[in-house]
């Protein structure tokens, strides 16, 4: 079938749906108002007339469905056979763990007490907003709940699970969350790195869906997981499917305003660093698109959420597992972190904005370090360094972040690892970056590990995180491996 052909099927199906969404009221099809079921019919309408882009602006006239069947049954069957015993693992993962532990029929963490600071009934992050997009379609106010800051797309996106009672519905927040760690720790990262040893890509992903953090978002029916997929998603369909950029440029967004933190990830989004011209154009057009979707559910539920930024932005919880850099700095110069005198600590609180800004323009620093060096570089393709340094900034500059945020640190962090050259030549360089290397994997490891377990000057997970960052920033320093466009490997 041609290209062309199914663009414009695609393009009819998803126009035909969201048509008649939006008339569905008239027809007198269902309940009156907005419902669950219309904005789940509504994404799947936008999300194939965007698609259609794709195929419509494709190089490719004829598509073969026989053949692609076929080349990716052969390329399954060409995966190395650790894929497959990382299968094995990954069944006994969920009949042995993720079932007893947290989906039994007590809704609550059956593992060992106060690893994670458990809430009973399991899942509360996901049942408060749920609980908040009901009362809007019930026709009360989005915002009216409190702790309810997220942007208004964020309640079209999951309001299908308001279709299911608990627990049905944090199962199903449960499986996505997997699924999506899987797409964004194996299956994306796996073919940014076609050709290399992937060893250390299994290791990150067994140890990461063991982790603390993992168990932590999936105890709270957390969404971070999901978001970052879906930011990963569109950074590979940016580099590598260039024709369905429309539809990267969405799968961002949504991830965007379902947690806000993967705007981080938009530097990825430069496929030639010196195309200042286009890459002015590209973010002056993704903003306008953002700022509208804002108004998805109207002017006066974006008045409220308007209303309700100077709550979240203001929001600092001083928690061992909010890891940000407020947080952290707030912590250390209020309570010294049990370690350092009186006198210290008091010194330090009243130098505490000066700590924070120093903190910052590190980060900065770091930033522009990679980014420089990889405009000198001509890279056009995935930075993964770049990628590491943006993980980071979602990671400790927001101003509430908790642990069960750090999973989207192993897949970034296994990229740049694996991108890194041999160290073959045993001269200083080489010494230098074989202890960087050692330096990153253990304060990578210690984040595995709950706040109860460690040691008290890094309970708090962003000592390690800020080690991290420097490190790979001498790493990219002392590398001289470029990172050129993917569509020419």
């Amino acid at each position: 079938m041609k290209s062309q052909r199914i663009g414009y099927i695609l393009f009819s199906i998803g126009i035909f749906i969201i048509a008649f969404t939006l008339v569905s009221d008239s027809l007198g099809f269902g309940k009156k108002g907005i419902q669950a079921a219309q904005l789940l019919l509504l994404q799947i309408g936008v999300l194939a007339s965007v698609a259609s882009v794709g195929f419509l602006k494709s190089d490719v006239r004829q598509f073969d469905f026989t053949g692609f069947v076929s080349r990716v049954l052969a390329w399954v069957l060409r995966l190395p056979s650790s894929i497959w015993v990382l299968c094995g693992f990954f069944i006994a993962y969920l009949l042995l763990f993720v079932f007893p532990v947290f989906l039994n029929s007590d809704h609550g963490v059956d593992y060992l007490t106060r690893y994670i600071p458990e809430i009973r009934p399991i899942g509360r992050d996901m049942i408060s907003a749920t609980r908040n997009i009901l009362d809007f379609l019930s026709g009360n106010g989005l915002y009216e709940v409190g702790n309810f800051f997220y942007p208004p797309l964020y309640a079209v996106v999951f309001s299908p699970l308001v279709l299911l009672e608990y627990p049905y519905s944090y199962f199903v927040i449960t499986a996505i969350t997997l699924l999506s760690m899987i797409v964004s720790g194996l299956v994306i990262p796996s073919l940014f790195v076609k050709g290399r040893d992937l060893t250390v890509l299994f290791l990150f992903f067994v140890t990461v869906i063991f982790s603390y953090g993992m168990q932590f978002e999936l105890e709270r029916g957390q969404f971070n997981v999901i978001a970052f997929a879906l930011s990963l998603l569109a950074i590979y369909i940016f580099h590598y499917h260039r024709s369905f950029r429309h539809l990267a440029y969405l799968l961002v967004s949504i991830a965007i305003h379902i947690k806000i933190y993967p705007v981080f990830f938009l530097l990825m989004f430069v496929g030639n660093w010196r195309d200042w011209k286009g890459n002015i154009i590209r973010f002056l057009g993704f903003g306008i698109f953002n700022v509208a979707l804002l108004f998805v559910l109207g002017y006066q539920v974006f008045v409220d959420f308007v209303k309700a930024l100077p709550v979240l932005l203001g929001a600092v919880w001083i928690r061992p597992y909010n890891h940000s850099l407020a947080s952290f700095v707030n912590e250390i110069t209020t309570t010294g972190l049990g370690i350092l005198s009186p006198s210290t600590t008091s010194s330090l609180n009243e130098n505490s904005a000066f700590l924070k800004i120093a903190l910052v323009i590190c980060f900065i620093l770091c930033l522009a370090v990679v980014v420089v060096r990889s405009y000198l570089n001509d890279d056009r393709g995935v930075n993964f360094d770049l990628l590491l340094v943006c993980a980071i900034g979602a990671l400790i500059l927001p101003s509430v972040s908790v642990d069960y945020k750090l999973p989207i640190l192993s897949p970034v962090l296994a990229l740049a690892i694996l991108y890194q050259q041999r160290l073959a030549n045993r001269d200083e360089k080489s010494f230098f970056a074989v202890l960087l290397l050692i330096v990153i994997s253990l304060s990578y490891s210690f984040t595995l590990f709950s706040f109860v377990q460690r040691p008290v000057f890094l309970g708090n997970s962003f000592p390690l995180l800020m080690i991290i960052l420097v490190a790979i920033t001498f790493l990219n320093i002392i590398e001289k491996h470029t990172y050129p466009d993917l569509n020419e490997n």
